[in-house]
């Protein structure tokens, strides 16, 4: 049901000006990948430390009404694999998401905090630091591929 849900596809065709076939695509590649990472198969219990690190949480709403994530950066990673990351990133992201929906919002908006985070960890390419840098470039990319129209 949540694969044919008529608001996932509106949400690719907003993204590209209502160009059917331009939206057609990333569809099928958010189909592909929402499979093989199976978000709301992820389980809390797997991510419970995580959840009650405070490195990630929903902070009040935008000037626009849109629920604000909030990413503190510093020491994020915490020695934890990426896969294992990720899964927390989503998992909080997917409930927002129906936060947003509860106030009539399509979008959240994402906040990452980089207070005290040295060019080692905050750098892309960068092998130094807890891999924060790495993080942020494959959140930025995730959130552009697979959700355009939901976070500012």
């Amino acid at each position: 049901e949540f694969y044919t849900d008529i608001d996932r596809l509106v949400g690719f065709c907003v993204s590209k000006k209502y160009k059917m076939n331009d939206a057609l695509e990333p569809w099928r590649e958010w189909y592909a990948w929402h499979n093989r990472i199976k978000i709301h198969d992820i389980n809390a219990s797997e991510i419970e430390d995580l959840l009650s690190s405070g490195k990630l949480y929903w902070h009040g709403v935008s000037k626009k009404g849109n629920p604000v994530l909030y990413m503190k950066g510093r020491k994020f990673m915490g020695g934890n694999s990426f896969e294992r990351i990720m899964k927390y990133f989503l998992y909080v992201l997917n409930k927002g998401l129906h936060i947003a929906e509860n106030l009539g919002k399509v979008k959240v908006n994402l906040v990452i905090d980089r207070t005290k985070i040295d060019d080692s960890e905050a750098s892309p390419s960068s092998k130094g630091g807890d891999g924060m840098g790495e993080l942020i470039k494959d959140v930025a990319d995730m959130l552009e591929k697979y959700f355009p129209e939901k976070v500012e």
